[in-house]
Protein backbone atom coordinates (compact mmCIF):
# COMPACT_ATOMS: atom_id res chain seq x y z
CA UNK A 1 0.00 0.00 0.00
CA UNK A 2 1.39 3.29 -0.26
CA UNK A 3 2.26 4.61 2.99
CA UNK A 4 3.74 0.92 3.91
CA UNK A 5 0.46 0.33 6.00
CA UNK A 6 -0.30 -3.57 6.99
CA UNK A 7 -3.31 -4.76 5.59
CA UNK A 8 -6.05 -5.43 7.61
CA UNK A 9 -9.21 -7.92 6.59
CA UNK A 10 -12.46 -6.07 7.61
CA UNK A 11 -13.43 -9.31 9.74
CA UNK A 12 -10.92 -7.77 12.60
CA UNK A 13 -10.97 -5.02 14.74
CA UNK A 14 -9.25 -2.16 12.94
CA UNK A 15 -10.87 -2.34 9.14
CA UNK A 16 -14.76 -1.21 9.87
CA UNK A 17 -13.64 1.77 12.16
CA UNK A 18 -11.47 3.16 9.38
CA UNK A 19 -13.47 2.41 6.69
CA UNK A 20 -16.66 4.13 8.48
CA UNK A 21 -13.92 7.01 8.57
CA UNK A 22 -13.46 6.96 4.42
CA UNK A 23 -17.41 6.44 3.97
CA UNK A 24 -18.27 9.37 6.20
CA UNK A 25 -15.44 11.90 4.54
CA UNK A 26 -16.51 10.87 0.93
CA UNK A 27 -20.25 11.66 1.63
CA UNK A 28 -19.14 15.02 3.00
CA UNK A 29 -17.24 15.70 -0.27
CA UNK A 30 -20.54 14.59 -2.01
CA UNK A 31 -22.37 17.14 -0.07
CA UNK A 32 -19.61 20.22 -0.53
CA UNK A 33 -20.55 21.08 -4.18
CA UNK A 34 -23.91 21.70 -3.85
CA UNK A 35 -26.00 24.56 -6.00
CA UNK A 36 -26.72 25.61 -9.20
CA UNK A 37 -24.95 25.60 -12.40
CA UNK A 38 -26.42 28.62 -13.70
CA UNK A 39 -23.43 29.34 -16.53
CA UNK A 40 -26.26 30.10 -18.84
CA UNK A 41 -27.06 33.52 -17.42
CA UNK A 42 -24.04 35.41 -19.73
CA UNK A 43 -26.27 33.95 -22.48
CA UNK A 44 -29.52 35.23 -20.95
CA UNK A 45 -27.73 38.41 -20.71
CA UNK A 46 -26.82 38.45 -23.90
CA UNK A 47 -30.09 37.85 -25.19
CA UNK A 48 -32.03 40.44 -22.77
CA UNK A 49 -29.55 42.99 -24.40
CA UNK A 50 -30.60 42.12 -27.64
CA UNK A 51 -34.52 42.08 -26.35
CA UNK A 52 -34.95 38.99 -27.22
CA UNK A 53 -37.16 38.49 -24.47
CA UNK A 54 -38.95 35.01 -25.62
CA UNK A 55 -35.92 33.36 -26.28
CA UNK A 56 -34.64 34.23 -22.49
CA UNK A 57 -37.82 32.70 -21.18
CA UNK A 58 -37.57 29.55 -23.39
CA UNK A 59 -33.97 29.24 -22.05
CA UNK A 60 -34.77 29.18 -18.46
CA UNK A 61 -37.04 26.16 -18.96
CA UNK A 62 -34.43 24.69 -20.79
CA UNK A 63 -32.05 25.19 -18.11
CA UNK A 64 -34.66 24.56 -15.47
CA UNK A 65 -33.51 21.49 -14.08
CA UNK A 66 -29.51 23.40 -13.28
CA UNK A 67 -31.60 24.59 -10.05
CA UNK A 68 -30.88 22.28 -7.04
CA UNK A 69 -34.05 21.14 -5.06
CA UNK A 70 -32.48 23.40 -2.45
CA UNK A 71 -32.52 26.62 -5.24
CA UNK A 72 -35.28 26.23 -7.11
CA UNK A 73 -36.48 29.38 -5.93
CA UNK A 74 -33.94 31.29 -7.98
CA UNK A 75 -35.53 30.02 -11.02
CA UNK A 76 -38.33 31.16 -9.96
CA UNK A 77 -37.34 34.60 -9.21
CA UNK A 78 -35.23 34.67 -12.32
CA UNK A 79 -38.05 33.79 -14.63
CA UNK A 80 -40.19 36.17 -12.95
CA UNK A 81 -37.75 39.33 -13.49
CA UNK A 82 -36.96 37.85 -17.57
CA UNK A 83 -40.85 37.93 -17.94
CA UNK A 84 -41.32 41.44 -15.64
CA UNK A 85 -38.42 42.88 -18.46
CA UNK A 86 -40.48 41.06 -21.26
CA UNK A 87 -43.80 42.98 -20.31
CA UNK A 88 -45.56 39.75 -19.31
CA UNK A 89 -47.21 41.34 -15.98
CA UNK A 90 -49.73 38.46 -15.67
CA UNK A 91 -46.73 35.91 -15.96
CA UNK A 92 -44.70 37.43 -13.97
CA UNK A 93 -47.17 38.38 -11.34
CA UNK A 94 -47.72 33.89 -10.94
CA UNK A 95 -43.72 33.75 -10.97
CA UNK A 96 -42.98 35.66 -8.48
CA UNK A 97 -45.52 35.11 -6.04
CA UNK A 98 -44.42 31.43 -5.90
CA UNK A 99 -40.76 33.20 -5.27
CA UNK A 100 -42.47 34.64 -2.38
CA UNK A 101 -44.29 31.89 -0.81
CA UNK A 102 -40.72 29.68 -1.17
CA UNK A 103 -38.87 32.46 -0.13
CA UNK A 104 -41.43 32.78 3.70
CA UNK A 105 -41.02 28.79 3.97
CA UNK A 106 -37.83 28.64 3.61
CA UNK A 107 -37.25 31.43 6.38
CA UNK A 108 -39.15 29.48 8.20
CA UNK A 109 -37.44 25.95 8.12
CA UNK A 110 -33.98 27.84 8.21
CA UNK A 111 -33.85 26.94 11.89
CA UNK A 112 -35.08 22.94 11.44
CA UNK A 113 -32.01 23.10 9.01
CA UNK A 114 -29.32 24.52 10.93
CA UNK A 115 -27.55 22.15 11.96
CA UNK A 116 -26.77 20.83 8.35
CA UNK A 117 -25.24 23.89 7.80
CA UNK A 118 -23.01 23.85 10.81
CA UNK A 119 -22.29 20.34 9.81
CA UNK A 120 -20.84 20.91 6.28
CA UNK A 121 -21.90 24.58 4.74
CA UNK A 122 -24.47 27.17 4.46
CA UNK A 123 -25.39 25.66 0.99
CA UNK A 124 -26.98 23.08 2.84
CA UNK A 125 -30.46 24.55 3.64
CA UNK A 126 -33.14 26.13 1.35
CA UNK A 127 -32.37 29.20 -0.27
CA UNK A 128 -33.82 31.89 1.86
CA UNK A 129 -33.40 34.70 0.04
CA UNK A 130 -31.19 37.96 1.10
CA UNK A 131 -33.36 40.52 3.34
CA UNK A 132 -33.25 42.86 -0.04
CA UNK A 133 -34.29 40.23 -2.57
CA UNK A 134 -37.32 39.37 -0.56
CA UNK A 135 -37.86 42.87 -0.51
CA UNK A 136 -37.16 43.42 -4.23
CA UNK A 137 -39.99 40.82 -4.75
CA UNK A 138 -42.56 42.60 -3.53
CA UNK A 139 -41.14 46.24 -5.57
CA UNK A 140 -41.00 44.21 -9.09
CA UNK A 141 -44.78 43.18 -8.25
CA UNK A 142 -45.86 46.34 -7.26
CA UNK A 143 -44.38 47.60 -11.09
CA UNK A 144 -46.11 44.69 -12.38
CA UNK A 145 -49.50 45.64 -11.09
CA UNK A 146 -48.85 49.48 -11.93
CA UNK A 147 -48.30 48.85 -15.29
CA UNK A 148 -51.71 46.85 -15.35
CA UNK A 149 -53.53 49.76 -14.19
CA UNK A 150 -54.27 47.57 -11.12
CA UNK A 151 -53.43 49.70 -7.97
CA UNK A 152 -54.84 48.56 -4.97
CA UNK A 153 -52.89 45.23 -5.96
CA UNK A 154 -49.76 47.72 -6.26
CA UNK A 155 -50.09 49.48 -3.31
CA UNK A 156 -50.95 46.04 -1.36
CA UNK A 157 -47.50 44.72 -2.72
CA UNK A 158 -45.90 48.12 -1.86
CA UNK A 159 -46.45 47.79 1.61
CA UNK A 160 -45.40 44.46 1.86
CA UNK A 161 -41.77 45.55 1.49
CA UNK A 162 -42.17 47.98 4.67
CA UNK A 163 -43.59 44.95 6.93
CA UNK A 164 -40.79 43.05 5.43
CA UNK A 165 -38.04 45.65 6.19
CA UNK A 166 -39.22 45.46 9.82
CA UNK A 167 -39.41 41.57 10.52
CA UNK A 168 -35.96 41.13 9.23
CA UNK A 169 -34.51 44.42 11.13
CA UNK A 170 -35.83 43.07 14.28
CA UNK A 171 -33.61 40.40 14.27
CA UNK A 172 -30.73 42.57 14.13
CA UNK A 173 -29.18 43.86 17.95
CA UNK A 174 -29.94 47.20 18.41
CA UNK A 175 -26.13 47.65 18.62
CA UNK A 176 -25.72 46.25 15.00
CA UNK A 177 -28.86 47.90 12.95
CA UNK A 178 -29.30 46.57 9.30
CA UNK A 179 -28.42 49.39 6.75
CA UNK A 180 -31.11 48.72 4.89
CA UNK A 181 -33.75 49.52 7.32
CA UNK A 182 -36.24 51.52 4.65
CA UNK A 183 -36.75 51.94 1.39
CA UNK A 184 -37.41 55.37 -0.25
CA UNK A 185 -38.01 54.35 -3.99
CA UNK A 186 -40.73 52.13 -2.84
CA UNK A 187 -42.37 54.79 -0.63
CA UNK A 188 -42.15 57.33 -3.82
CA UNK A 189 -43.92 54.69 -5.96
CA UNK A 190 -46.11 54.43 -3.05
CA UNK A 191 -47.32 58.19 -3.35
CA UNK A 192 -47.64 57.82 -7.51
CA UNK A 193 -50.00 54.61 -7.02
CA UNK A 194 -52.04 57.04 -3.67
CA UNK A 195 -52.11 59.64 -6.04
CA UNK A 196 -53.33 57.73 -9.15
CA UNK A 197 -56.13 56.73 -6.69
CA UNK A 198 -56.90 60.60 -6.33
CA UNK A 199 -56.01 60.33 -2.43
CA UNK A 200 -53.69 62.90 -2.23
CA UNK A 201 -52.79 63.27 1.12
CA UNK A 202 -51.79 59.39 1.60
CA UNK A 203 -49.54 60.83 -1.14
CA UNK A 204 -48.51 63.22 0.46
CA UNK A 205 -47.33 61.15 3.51
CA UNK A 206 -45.42 58.84 1.20
CA UNK A 207 -43.44 61.38 -0.57
CA UNK A 208 -42.83 63.23 2.33
CA UNK A 209 -40.95 60.27 4.24
CA UNK A 210 -39.94 59.52 1.24
CA UNK A 211 -37.71 62.44 1.07
CA UNK A 212 -36.55 61.84 4.72
CA UNK A 213 -35.24 58.57 3.85
CA UNK A 214 -33.25 59.79 0.92
CA UNK A 215 -31.77 62.59 2.98
CA UNK A 216 -31.19 60.65 6.41
CA UNK A 217 -29.99 57.36 4.91
CA UNK A 218 -29.52 57.11 1.21
CA UNK A 219 -27.67 59.57 0.19
CA UNK A 220 -24.93 59.16 3.04
CA UNK A 221 -25.28 54.97 2.53
CA UNK A 222 -25.64 54.69 -1.00
CA UNK A 223 -24.96 58.36 -1.89
CA UNK A 224 -28.44 58.16 -3.97
CA UNK A 225 -30.24 61.41 -3.88
CA UNK A 226 -33.99 62.04 -4.08
CA UNK A 227 -34.83 62.07 -8.12
CA UNK A 228 -35.61 65.75 -8.83
CA UNK A 229 -39.47 64.60 -9.23
CA UNK A 230 -40.10 63.65 -6.00
CA UNK A 231 -39.53 66.88 -3.73
CA UNK A 232 -41.27 68.80 -7.05
CA UNK A 233 -44.93 65.79 -6.38
CA UNK A 234 -44.16 66.75 -2.52
CA UNK A 235 -44.99 70.66 -3.01
CA UNK A 236 -47.78 70.27 -5.77
CA UNK A 237 -49.46 67.58 -3.27
CA UNK A 238 -48.91 69.87 -0.13
CA UNK A 239 -49.83 72.68 -1.95
CA UNK A 240 -53.16 71.29 -3.16
CA UNK A 241 -53.66 69.98 0.60
CA UNK A 242 -53.07 73.65 1.66
CA UNK A 243 -50.45 72.71 3.76
CA UNK A 244 -48.49 76.22 3.72
CA UNK A 245 -45.82 75.07 6.15
CA UNK A 246 -45.08 71.83 3.89
CA UNK A 247 -44.71 74.42 1.02
CA UNK A 248 -42.07 76.20 2.45
CA UNK A 249 -40.30 73.86 4.54
CA UNK A 250 -40.04 71.92 0.91
CA UNK A 251 -39.22 75.62 -1.24
CA UNK A 252 -36.28 75.85 1.77
CA UNK A 253 -35.17 72.78 1.51
CA UNK A 254 -34.96 72.28 -1.66
CA UNK A 255 -33.76 75.99 -3.63
CA UNK A 256 -34.34 74.35 -7.15
CA UNK A 257 -37.62 73.97 -6.85
CA UNK A 258 -38.10 77.08 -8.85
CA UNK A 259 -40.08 74.81 -12.39
CA UNK A 260 -43.46 76.09 -13.10
CA UNK A 261 -45.80 73.19 -12.09
CA UNK A 262 -49.30 74.28 -11.29
CA UNK A 263 -49.71 73.71 -15.08
CA UNK A 264 -50.73 69.85 -13.71
CA UNK A 265 -53.99 69.57 -13.21
CA UNK A 266 -56.66 66.86 -12.91
CA UNK A 267 -57.20 65.97 -16.70
CA UNK A 268 -53.32 65.94 -16.97
CA UNK A 269 -51.83 62.71 -17.35
CA UNK A 270 -48.17 61.49 -16.17
CA UNK A 271 -45.85 58.89 -17.68
CA UNK A 272 -43.63 57.32 -15.26
CA UNK A 273 -40.71 56.07 -16.83
CA UNK A 274 -38.85 52.80 -14.58
CA UNK A 275 -35.47 52.13 -16.30
CA UNK A 276 -33.96 49.06 -14.94
CA UNK A 277 -29.97 49.69 -15.65
CA UNK A 278 -26.57 47.19 -15.66
CA UNK A 279 -25.89 43.61 -14.44
CA UNK A 280 -26.38 43.44 -11.17
CA UNK A 281 -23.89 42.76 -8.59
CA UNK A 282 -22.52 39.13 -8.37
CA UNK A 283 -21.91 37.05 -5.29
CA UNK A 284 -18.09 35.49 -5.25
CA UNK A 285 -16.63 33.09 -2.54
CA UNK A 286 -13.86 35.03 -0.88
CA UNK A 287 -11.49 32.96 1.87
CA UNK A 288 -8.45 32.84 3.68
CA UNK A 289 -6.33 29.90 4.91
CA UNK A 290 -4.74 28.77 8.31
CA UNK A 291 -2.06 26.13 8.96
CA UNK A 292 -2.49 24.78 12.30
CA UNK A 293 0.68 23.71 14.09
CA UNK A 294 0.13 20.00 13.81
CA UNK A 295 -0.58 20.30 9.80
CA UNK A 296 -4.25 20.69 9.28
CA UNK A 297 -4.70 23.52 7.09
CA UNK A 298 -8.35 25.38 7.51
CA UNK A 299 -10.26 27.27 5.01
CA UNK A 300 -12.21 30.02 6.13
CA UNK A 301 -14.70 31.11 2.94
CA UNK A 302 -17.26 33.86 3.47
CA UNK A 303 -19.31 35.15 0.59
CA UNK A 304 -19.31 38.79 -1.01
CA UNK A 305 -20.87 40.88 -3.49
CA UNK A 306 -18.85 42.43 -6.29
CA UNK A 307 -19.79 44.83 -9.11
CA UNK A 308 -19.86 44.03 -12.97
CA UNK A 309 -19.22 46.75 -15.51
CA UNK A 310 -21.78 48.78 -17.58
CA UNK A 311 -21.65 51.33 -19.74
CA UNK A 312 -24.87 53.27 -19.57
CA UNK A 313 -25.49 55.39 -17.03
CA UNK A 314 -28.30 57.81 -17.46
CA UNK A 315 -31.40 58.07 -19.59
CA UNK A 316 -33.80 60.26 -21.26
CA UNK A 317 -37.56 59.39 -23.24
CA UNK A 318 -38.58 61.99 -25.48
CA UNK A 319 -42.37 62.05 -27.16
CA UNK A 320 -44.29 63.26 -29.39
CA UNK A 321 -48.53 63.59 -29.52
CA UNK A 322 -49.86 61.95 -32.56
CA UNK A 323 -49.89 64.56 -34.12
CA UNK A 324 -46.64 66.18 -34.32
CA UNK A 325 -47.07 68.98 -32.40
CA UNK A 326 -46.59 68.89 -29.12
CA UNK A 327 -43.43 67.40 -27.28
CA UNK A 328 -42.96 66.32 -23.98
CA UNK A 329 -39.37 65.21 -22.25
CA UNK A 330 -37.83 63.33 -19.26
CA UNK A 331 -34.40 62.97 -17.78
CA UNK A 332 -34.31 59.74 -15.67
CA UNK A 333 -32.63 59.96 -11.86
CA UNK A 334 -31.18 57.25 -10.11
CA UNK A 335 -33.49 56.01 -6.95
CA UNK A 336 -32.39 53.01 -6.41
CA UNK A 337 -28.93 51.41 -5.97
CA UNK A 338 -29.74 47.86 -5.84
CA UNK A 339 -25.73 46.89 -5.96
CA UNK A 340 -25.27 49.47 -3.38
CA UNK A 341 -27.68 47.73 -1.00
CA UNK A 342 -26.70 43.88 -2.21
CA UNK A 343 -22.93 44.63 -0.39
CA UNK A 344 -23.78 46.91 1.96
CA UNK A 345 -26.82 44.78 3.24
CA UNK A 346 -24.23 41.61 3.17
CA UNK A 347 -21.03 43.49 4.77
CA UNK A 348 -24.18 44.26 7.83
CA UNK A 349 -24.29 39.94 8.69
CA UNK A 350 -20.95 39.28 7.51
CA UNK A 351 -19.61 39.17 10.76
CA UNK A 352 -22.19 36.64 11.99
CA UNK A 353 -21.43 34.21 8.85
CA UNK A 354 -17.76 34.31 9.60
CA UNK A 355 -18.32 33.67 13.55
CA UNK A 356 -20.33 31.12 12.44
CA UNK A 357 -17.67 29.67 9.79
CA UNK A 358 -15.15 29.80 12.57
CA UNK A 359 -17.04 27.65 14.55
CA UNK A 360 -17.98 25.33 12.37
CA UNK A 361 -14.29 24.81 11.39
CA UNK A 362 -13.75 24.21 14.99
CA UNK A 363 -15.82 21.43 15.77
CA UNK A 364 -14.79 19.91 12.90
CA UNK A 365 -10.76 20.46 13.72
CA UNK A 366 -11.60 18.87 16.63
CA UNK A 367 -13.32 16.24 15.66
CA UNK A 368 -10.65 15.05 13.19
CA UNK A 369 -7.89 15.26 15.70
CA UNK A 370 -9.86 13.57 17.75
CA UNK A 371 -9.94 10.61 15.17
CA UNK A 372 -6.65 11.07 14.07
CA UNK A 373 -5.24 10.26 17.67
CA UNK A 374 -7.63 7.35 18.60
CA UNK A 375 -6.57 5.43 15.09
CA UNK A 376 -3.22 6.07 15.90
CA UNK A 377 -2.98 5.10 19.40
CA UNK A 378 -5.51 1.72 18.32
CA UNK A 379 -3.20 1.11 14.99
CA UNK A 380 -0.53 2.93 14.09
CA UNK A 381 1.10 6.36 12.52
CA UNK A 382 0.44 5.52 9.51
CA UNK A 383 -3.40 5.05 9.66
CA UNK A 384 -3.45 7.89 11.25
CA UNK A 385 -2.01 9.72 8.57
CA UNK A 386 -4.38 8.65 5.71
CA UNK A 387 -7.18 9.76 8.52
CA UNK A 388 -5.41 12.49 8.64
CA UNK A 389 -5.68 13.14 4.84
CA UNK A 390 -9.16 11.98 4.20
CA UNK A 391 -10.69 14.22 6.65
CA UNK A 392 -8.34 17.69 5.70
CA UNK A 393 -9.74 17.02 1.92
CA UNK A 394 -13.03 16.69 3.03
CA UNK A 395 -13.08 19.73 5.26
CA UNK A 396 -11.08 22.05 2.37
CA UNK A 397 -13.82 20.70 0.16
CA UNK A 398 -16.85 21.19 1.98
CA UNK A 399 -15.96 24.65 3.44
CA UNK A 400 -18.04 26.83 0.69
CA UNK A 401 -19.65 29.71 0.72
CA UNK A 402 -23.35 30.71 0.71
CA UNK A 403 -22.89 32.42 -3.07
CA UNK A 404 -26.67 31.57 -4.29
CA UNK A 405 -28.36 34.75 -5.31
CA UNK A 406 -30.85 36.55 -7.48
CA UNK A 407 -28.91 36.79 -10.57
CA UNK A 408 -31.84 38.46 -12.64
CA UNK A 409 -31.60 41.74 -10.64
CA UNK A 410 -30.66 45.04 -12.12
CA UNK A 411 -27.92 47.48 -10.67
CA UNK A 412 -29.81 50.10 -10.37
CA UNK A 413 -33.23 51.85 -10.50
CA UNK A 414 -33.83 54.79 -12.83
CA UNK A 415 -37.29 57.00 -12.69
CA UNK A 416 -38.44 59.73 -15.09
CA UNK A 417 -42.05 61.66 -14.78
CA UNK A 418 -43.47 63.41 -18.06
CA UNK A 419 -46.92 65.07 -17.41
CA UNK A 420 -48.76 64.85 -20.58
CA UNK A 421 -52.26 66.37 -22.28
CA UNK A 422 -54.65 63.30 -22.23
CA UNK A 423 -54.59 61.52 -25.94
CA UNK A 424 -51.73 59.31 -28.15
CA UNK A 425 -48.37 59.72 -27.41
CA UNK A 426 -44.91 57.72 -28.72
CA UNK A 427 -41.54 58.43 -28.88
CA UNK A 428 -38.05 57.11 -28.36
CA UNK A 429 -35.63 56.58 -25.04
CA UNK A 430 -32.22 57.21 -25.36
CA UNK A 431 -29.72 55.73 -22.89
CA UNK A 432 -26.05 57.44 -22.58
CA UNK A 433 -22.55 56.69 -21.31
CA UNK A 434 -20.51 58.57 -18.76
CA UNK A 435 -19.53 60.97 -21.27
CA UNK A 436 -23.02 61.89 -22.73
CA UNK A 437 -22.37 59.91 -26.04
CA UNK A 438 -26.07 57.97 -27.04
CA UNK A 439 -25.21 54.14 -26.17
CA UNK A 440 -28.73 52.67 -27.70
CA UNK A 441 -32.17 54.11 -28.79
CA UNK A 442 -35.35 52.11 -28.14
CA UNK A 443 -38.44 53.12 -29.74
CA UNK A 444 -41.66 53.98 -27.74
CA UNK A 445 -45.23 52.40 -29.33
CA UNK A 446 -47.99 54.60 -29.54
CA UNK A 447 -50.06 54.49 -25.84
CA UNK A 448 -53.10 56.78 -25.30
CA UNK A 449 -53.58 58.38 -21.83
CA UNK A 450 -56.72 59.59 -20.22
CA UNK A 451 -56.77 62.37 -17.70
CA UNK A 452 -55.44 61.69 -14.55
CA UNK A 453 -54.05 58.77 -16.03
CA UNK A 454 -50.20 57.60 -14.34
CA UNK A 455 -48.94 55.33 -17.80
CA UNK A 456 -45.76 53.13 -17.14
CA UNK A 457 -43.07 52.31 -19.47
CA UNK A 458 -40.59 49.87 -17.80
CA UNK A 459 -37.48 49.09 -19.46
CA UNK A 460 -33.93 47.27 -19.69
CA UNK A 461 -30.82 47.35 -19.60
CA UNK A 462 -27.70 45.21 -20.02
CA UNK A 463 -24.87 47.41 -21.78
Amino acid sequence: MTFGVKVCRCTGHCGPFVWRIVVLAALLLGFGGCGPNLQFHAEVDKLLERQDYAGALKLFDTYRNTYGSREKVLYFLDKGAAAHYAGKWEESIGLLSHADMLLEDAYTRSVSQEAATFLINDNMRDYPGEDFESAMVNLFQALNYAALGMWDDALVEARKVDIKLNIFNDQYPESVRNVYREDAFIRFLMGLLYESQGDVNDAFIEYRKSLEVYQSQYRTVYGVSAPPDLPLKALRAARQLGFEDQVQWLLGRYPGLERPIDFEDDRSAEVVMVHYNGPGAVKREAFFVVTMPDGFVLKLAYPEFVDRHFSIVSSRLVLTDGKGNKSSFCNTSEAENIASIAKLNLQNRIARIKTKAVARLTAKYLAALAVKRQVEKEYNKNWGFLVHIITQGAMLATEQADIRHWRMLPASIRVGLSTLEPGTWQGEMEFFDAGGKVVEKRSVKPFTVMPGQKYFIIVRTIK
